[in-house]
């Protein structure tokens, strides 16, 4: 599987962000599908999208845990088991520590274009303080930074 690529994830995305099918379930199921047939962001972008409330609709937990089961079965990645423990996190809305979430940042950064992993490992840390939401934002700008120089 290709680690990320730009072209396909855009258009890919506009399937599923802020839209994604999570009480429509032959559509839910599709999607995963299809975004193991893009790439490994691809795969972490479905669920970065099913670890968030809906922006319209209403998916309890129960269901979101449903669909991670499902999007897990049948994917390897190194990061899998750290970027669930942050979707986990997310859902449940017991944000990781900030040590914690710095850590899993700098774990996804080791992953060439691994976006929406990135996402998630930054949304699972607490920042509701000033100086939480300052380290954590650092973190994640020098990722991407770091991607930036290698023409990620």
């Amino acid at each position: 599987m290709t680690p990320y690529d730009d072209a396909a994830e855009t258009h890919f995305g506009t399937k599923i962000h802020a839209k994604f099918p999570y009480n429509r379930p032959e559509q839910a199921t599709a999607l995963i599908q299809e975004s193991r047939s893009i790439s490994a962001n691809a795969v972490f972008y479905v669920l970065d999208e099913i670890c968030r409330s809906p922006t319209r609709g209403v998916v309890t937990q129960e269901r979101q845990r449903e669909l991670i089961e499902e999007w897990a079965t049948g994917f390897d990645h190194p990061l899998k088991k750290r970027v669930l423990y942050c979707a986990e996190r997310l859902i449940s809305g017991r944000f990781l520590t900030l040590m914690e979430a710095v850590a899993a940042i700098d774990e996804v950064g080791s992953f060439d274009g691994q976006r929406a992993a990135l996402s998630i490992a930054y949304f699972s840390g607490d920042a509701t303080s000033k100086d939480g939401d300052a380290a954590l934002t650092a973190a994640e700008n020098r990722v991407r930074a770091s991607w930036d120089e290698r023409g990620v």
